[in-house]
């Protein structure tokens, strides 16, 4: 008797010893990290690769929907500051529904106006960095404006960088050469100066009339729009290494404007849209501190098509 109950009891013990093994290896099945999702939501928010800071190539200085120019990388001159967005994280919060007035600066900025259909931008065209890039990629596929951008161009590598497909992709333009082929624009809008703050806002107005007189030589009846230096956040400026700082971007903004002034161009101080009262970008609108992200390219296009001349 005494035998039969130490063999069923050695039984009993193996199958508890079994289940608990399995168990366990359930546990680790379930908890195993590489099964958990990535931390990219697909809505709102930009996949790695796909920010305005690293481009694909077959999305660089697209010139219109469907084309699909082939560029090489473009280095920064030094003193530049070398600009890559980050992923947009989960968790922003909702843009505030204020918005400070324009700066008392800028008396003869482009003041608001009734807003025009989205199809008015169809004869327009904008011209810049890796700020206009972001626009490019996150623009809404109704708004079909023609778009001339690359990551790090300055004013300085705007003369010489050839990355435009007019037509020939073995065969690209630099934007003077753009403008000379296909002078077709109603409205053209210049939007530099991300990697040109903290340098010499003189130097940098004096190349930017220039590039802007270049292409109002070859479309004479264009209206120019000279969007303004945007802010970047608070965070941003303080890791910057190349003067990128709120401070400079004021007083870059304040050269173009008097150029604008002298020059008859429309100055568009978007920074009124997008500023926390404190003058830096709100960190809703971005990403990494100094790109737009998508929903706020949308709202850049909502101030553009309300702040018009014509």
């Amino acid at each position: 008797m005494n035998r039969i109950s130490l063999r069923t009891l050695i039984v009993i013990t193996a199958a508890i010893c079994m289940v608990v093994v399995a168990g366990l290896l359930i546990v680790l099945c379930v908890t195993d990290p590489n099964n958990t999702p990535p931390p990219y939501e697909t809505d709102n928010t930009a996949a790695p690769g796909t920010d305005p800071g690293t481009v694909p190539p077959e999305t660089q200085g697209a010139t219109e929907p469907g084309t699909e120019p082939q560029t090489d990388p473009v280095t920064e001159a030094p003193g530049t500051e070398p600009v890559t967005s980050a992923p947009e994280t989960q968790g922003q919060t909702e843009p505030p529904e204020t918005v400070p007035v324009a700066s008392a600066d800028y008396p003869h900025a482009v003041p608001l106006s009734a807003a025009r259909d989205p199809q008015w931008l169809e004869e327009a065209l904008i011209i810049g960095d890796s700020r206009t890039q972001g626009v490019g990629i996150y623009k809404d596929p109704s708004i079909r404006i023609a778009w001339y951008a690359q990551q790090s161009l300055n004013i300085s590598t705007a003369f010489t960088t050839k990355f435009i497909n007019i037509d020939d992709p073995d065969n690209l333009c630099t934007i003077l050469e753009a403008a000379a082929k296909k002078p077709i624009y109603k409205e053209v809008y210049f939007w530099f100066g991300l990697n040109d703050v903290g340098g010499s806002e003189t130097a940098f107005v004096n190349s930017y009339q220039k590039l802007i007189e270049g292409v109002k030589e070859a479309m004479p009846e264009a209206e120019i729009y000279v969007i303004s230096v945007l802010s970047v956040t608070q965070s941003f400026a303080d890791a910057s290494k190349y003067g990128v700082t709120n401070v400079n971007i004021k007083k870059f903004n304040d050269a173009i404007y008097q150029m604008c002034e002298s020059s008859g161009y429309r100055f568009v101080y978007i920074n009124e849209a997008f500023n926390a009262p404190d003058g830096t970008l709100m960190q809703a609108y971005t990403g990494d501190g100094a790109h737009l992200n998508k929903d706020a390219v949308a709202k850049l296009f909502e101030y553009l098509l309300s702040h018009t001349v014509r």
